[in-house]
């Protein structure tokens, strides 16, 4: 702010605080903001698996679970699973950009669940197909589907946070 009039940060050049010859210290917490590590597969490994477990007991045992949950819970389930495998499959892939993906394949399928061709719903009369492809448009699941990305890229960003 030597060059400065005023004291204020928008009447003075930026570029006069900035070195381009000395990097910020690695310790700095906006350095290690901008590097993104690589996602352990272990992690991602047991994090999609134990979201199939609880998605596969939210729908067979909806019994012993509060009805808010077990009508909803294998949704939010199910897109936190596709947000898993995006980052099996791209480990150093931009957290955001992977959450609006995940979201983007959850809402095509839910879309796709409003077109009714014999051979596709002959595979979602299937346990499998009926898992994978659901079984009729909701407007609910949308939004059980933003949840469920959201609260997956979340545990993904504190799970890597904490690794650093």
């Amino acid at each position: 702010m030597a060059n400065s009039p005023h004291p204020c940060p928008a009447c003075y050049d930026v570029s006069d605080d900035i070195s381009f010859t000395s990097p910020r210290p690695a310790s700095s917490r906006a350095f290690r903001l901008l590097r993104i590590p690589t996602r352990s597969t272990t992690y991602g490994l047991v994090l999609l698996s134990g979201t199939v477990a609880l998605g596969l007991a939210s729908r067979r045992y909806p019994a012993v679970l509060p009805t808010f949950v077990s009508t909803y819970a294998g949704d939010v389930l199910w897109a936190s699973m596709v947000f898993w495998l995006l980052t099996l499959v791209r480990p150093r892939g931009d957290g955001r950009q992977l959450a609006a993906i995940a979201f983007a394949i959850a809402v095509a399928v839910e879309t796709s669940q409003r077109y009714h061709a014999p051979w596709l719903d002959a595979l979602r009369a299937s346990r499998v197909g009926a898992l994978a492809l659901g079984q009729g448009f909701l407007w609910s699941d949308i939004a059980c589907y933003f949840v469920g990305v959201l609260v997956a890229a979340w545990v993904d960003v504190m799970l890597r946070t904490r690794s650093r």
